[in-house]
């Protein structure tokens, strides 16, 4: 597998250095590392790990939706996402930051793809809404009207 040609351009410049040097373990915690500040860029919050990934997506108002929670399924989907991302923080971050590990190649292209999965997903998940950016739409200086018949 050319993991390059499989994952995100910014996920791959993260990773590369590491990946290419065969540290495996390293390469993971390094496509984590960057998950962990694609939603702290997203969200808004400080924090890392469990507590960043608790505020940031569970609760009935979480900070990013990855869908309108209008139904019992978007509300599932958004539990999963939640849980997903808490599994991969204390199944694959933490063991690889508080102890020696030595992934394959195999381990490392499934996990950073998956990572690659979820940035998919945060990307285009709704953040808290921000009038400064909204002001920057409205005013653009290149918007042009269209005219609707």
């Amino acid at each position: 597998m050319n993991l390059s040609s499989e994952i995100s351009e910014r996920l791959w410049l993260a990773v590369r250095a590491t990946y290419e040097a065969g540290n495996f373990s390293g390469a993971i915690l390094d496509s984590i590392n960057f998950l962990g500040d694609v939603i702290r860029d997203k969200s808004g919050l400080d924090s890392d790990g469990v507590a960043l990934i608790g505020p940031a997506f569970s609760g009935t108002n979480p900070v990013i939706k990855i869908n309108s929670l209008q139904t019992q399924s978007d509300q599932d989907n958004q539990k999963g996402v939640h849980f997903l991302l808490m599994g991969l923080y204390s199944a694959i971050r933490n063991p690889r930051s508080h102890g020696k590990r030595s992934d394959t190649v195999e381990s490392a292209n499934a996990i950073i793809c998956f990572v690659d999965y979820l940035l998919g997903l945060i990307d285009k998940a709704r953040s808290p809404f921000d009038a400064e950016q909204m002001m920057e739409k409205v005013l653009d200086p290149l918007f042009s009207p269209r005219d609707r018949k």
